[in-house]
């Protein structure tokens, strides 16, 4: 039984790493504008062209996870460890955290632990070593997670649009 929660958690932090990184290859300036206002270390390489690499890696990283690449379930664990000290640097500095590709998203302390929480949980689920699936099904899954989250970003985008317009008129 914990094989399976432990399959579950790897494949929903996965695919919302997918969903984060194709966001912000989507919109680079929120994480390049957010990670210029959480730390000064960083302001003067924080543009939207490095956004655009950390959109890729996460990407990759999610599908390699998604896909059971040796260790990267793992490695996906400690990207949100670090994505949770990330956020509550910039709750501390109120900042925005730039997730999902929208510069406004406050930062807030339940979101840092919620970060820290699935961090922690995929480390270990990794570390209890689930069978893997085989390789046509979790191919199958990561394309289709691929084309939903796409479609997911997408609809989330025309969304905001919308809003934005109805706004302004």
């Amino acid at each position: 039984m914990f094989d399976g929660i432990a399959l579950s958690l790897i494949g929903i932090a996965a695919t919302v790493m997918v969903v984060g990184g194709i966001a912000t290859l989507r919109s680079p300036v929120a994480l390049s504008t957010a990670l210029a206002a959480s730390h000064r270390r960083v302001a003067s390489i924080a543009n939207p062209a490095a956004a655009r690499v950390i959109g890729v890696a996460e990407i990759a990283l999610g599908l390699a996870a998604l896909v059971d690449v040796p260790g990267t379930a793992a490695g996906l664990g400690l990207v949100f460890v670090t994505y949770a000290w990330f956020t509550e640097r910039a709750v501390r500095r109120s900042a925005s955290c730039g997730c999902l590709g929208v510069a406004d998203t406050p930062a807030t302390r339940s979101h840092a632990v919620l970060d820290l929480v699935i961090g922690i949980a995929v480390v270990l689920a990794a570390w209890s070593n689930p069978p893997r699936p085989s390789w046509a099904i979790t191919a199958t899954v990561a394309a289709l997670v691929a084309v939903g989250a796409t479609s997911v970003v997408h609809l989330l985008r025309s969304d905001s649009s919308t809003r934005v317009a109805a706004g302004a008129s």
